[in-house]
């Protein structure tokens, strides 16, 4: 269903979508008793009696061989959704047991996933329709948050979620950067996602041009061993997965300088901030959303603290920093890090290894940074910040990252990455970086006006007047950030 704050005049032509977990159609499914055995290639309305009890793989299983009700009951009691169902009702046929799909399914156990989506231009509204196809399993929930300063056509809204019960479009919030609205949708969506359905496992928040590093299924597999942490970081942080203290901020960098420590009086709690785009568990997303009904809260007096700056035209980024400082100030929550044998119980060939949730890249432009080749678009060539568009030659780093999204994605900039992604693993993405040395032109760009100049007031080296701050430009010195030790930078340890 797409909402609109104001001006509804084609509200009339989407019907209300409401997601409902295990829905039948008019035509009969199959009962997809593999997977609540994980077993990814067995799909059949049509099962044997006689099987092993290893060839089945079912857990607690004793004995040579497991009849079909033993199967059947270990789905209804182990598959989330088949508790309210009628009992699945079964008859002999020639080819062994015929399972009636009109009454029930048994959904898979692996978990389900409540994804906010969040588009603001035209560019990436179109790129969430190639995202949602990309991961769409029915079993999810998607919800769509478009900027009420971009209009789209009622067509257009119905063609994305045409066929499709599970996918509602919004759009309640006028986002401004750097102020308190950035966190209103995702808030919004989270909200919603907790009243509509009682049964997703992960919340993950993310820009319409984003895009699944992972097929649907081996993504919900890597979900089901990442269970208990939580990612609210991204690849271009210096602190890796986990989100970055208020002190291992260079001491002239601004999210350490426009806060103070502790954040607030009486309190031990420091600022933390990460990136916009997270990956949370549903504990987590309810307690972020309860929370702020309780005045009390770290999330109540953060809320506060930055409308209260915002008032004073203070552009604090809450998007980057309200739900880190709320997660690593809940020690139930703060884990970010997950050890790199994680996986292994699961059969991966491979140790767990990811250094990001996130891969983006972002804030190349200086001297002192390694991004000096990327794919560009003309309409965005200013934002040398970024984020940057990804294309092939990122593919060695995506896979190399273990990420699980990346951002930032065109098909009008770079198509090719969208034909080699998403992958059965990482593994097979294929080994492709950017070229060595001056590498090639891929799009003439605009050379940033960047003055090398002497820091006198902090004597620094390398310092560059960087003429994109304001009108005057601003100095910018290589940060010397001071990180934890021992605390999930680059690649996770293989402790808990």
């Amino acid at each position: 269903m797409l909402m609109k704050a104001h001006k509804l005049p084609w509200i009339l032509f989407i019907t209300s979508i409401f997601f409902t977990s295990g829905k039948l159609g008019a035509t009969e499914r199959p009962v997809r008793v593999s997977s609540c055995l994980d077993d990814p290639e067995f799909h059949s309305t049509n099962i044997a009696n006689g099987l092993s009890c290893k060839e089945w793989g079912l857990r607690g299983c004793k004995g040579p061989s497991v009849d079909v009700a033993q199967i059947l009951l270990h789905c209804q009691k182990s598959c989330r959704g088949c508790a309210d169902k009628k009992p699945i009702r079964t008859s002999t046929t020639s080819r062994g047991v015929a399972i009636d799909t009109g009454n029930t399914t048994c959904n898979s156990t692996l978990p389900r996933i409540a994804f906010a989506i969040n588009v603001h231009s035209k560019e990436t509204f179109e790129a969430m329709e190639t995202l949602i196809d990309a991961l769409y399993d029915p079993e999810h929930l998607f919800l769509v948050h478009v900027d009420t300063k971009f209009s789209f056509s009622a067509r257009r809204a119905s063609a994305v979620v045409a066929g499709r019960e599970n996918i509602q479009l919004l759009s309640l919030f006028s986002l401004k950067w750097g102020e308190w609205s950035m966190v209103q949708p995702a808030l919004s969506l989270m909200t919603k996602a907790l009243n509509l359905d009682a049964q997703w496992d992960w919340f993950i928040h993310l820009s319409g041009d984003s895009y699944p590093v992972l097929k649907p299924r081996p993504l919900r597999q890597r979900f089901r061993d990442l269970q208990g942490f939580n990612f609210v970081s991204a690849s271009f942080m210096p602190s890796g997965l986990r989100p970055m203290a208020w002190d291992e901020w260079d001491e002239l960098w601004f999210k350490r300088m426009y806060f103070p420590n502790p954040l607030f009086p009486q309190t031990s709690l420091m600022h933390y901030s990460g990136s916009q785009w997270i990956m949370v568990s549903r504990a987590f997303a309810q307690f972020a959303v309860e929370s702020l009904d309780e005045p009390a809260s770290v999330a109540t007096r953060f809320r506060t603290m930055h409308l209260a700056r915002q008032s004073k035209k203070a552009k604090l980024m809450p998007d980057e920093n309200f739900f880190q400082t709320v997660l690593m100030g809940s020690p139930e929550f703060r884990r970010t890090c997950p050890p790199r044998a994680l996986g292994r119980p699961h059969g991966t060939a491979h140790a767990f290894n990811m250094t990001a949730s996130l891969f983006l890249r972002m804030d190349e432009h200086y001297p002192w940074n390694w991004g000096t080749q990327r794919f560009e678009s003309d309409v965005h060539s200013t934002r040398r910040w970024g984020p940057y568009y990804l294309g092939v030659f990122d593919l060695r780093a995506i896979r190399q990252s273990g990420a699980l999204f990346i951002r930032r994605v065109s098909r009008n900039v770079e198509p090719n990455i969208l034909h080699l992604l998403p992958a059965d693993s990482h593994a097979a993405i294929p080994d492709i970086g950017w070229p060595s040395g001056y590498g090639i032109a891929v799009q003439k760009r605009q050379v940033p006006d960047l003055t090398p100049v002497p820091d006198t007031r902090h004597t620094r080296n390398g310092c560059v007047l960087d003429r994109s701050w304001g009108k005057d430009g601003k100095v910018v010195c290589q940060p010397s950030h001071h990180m934890h030790e021992g605390d999930c930078v680059g690649f996770c340890s293989d402790e808990t």
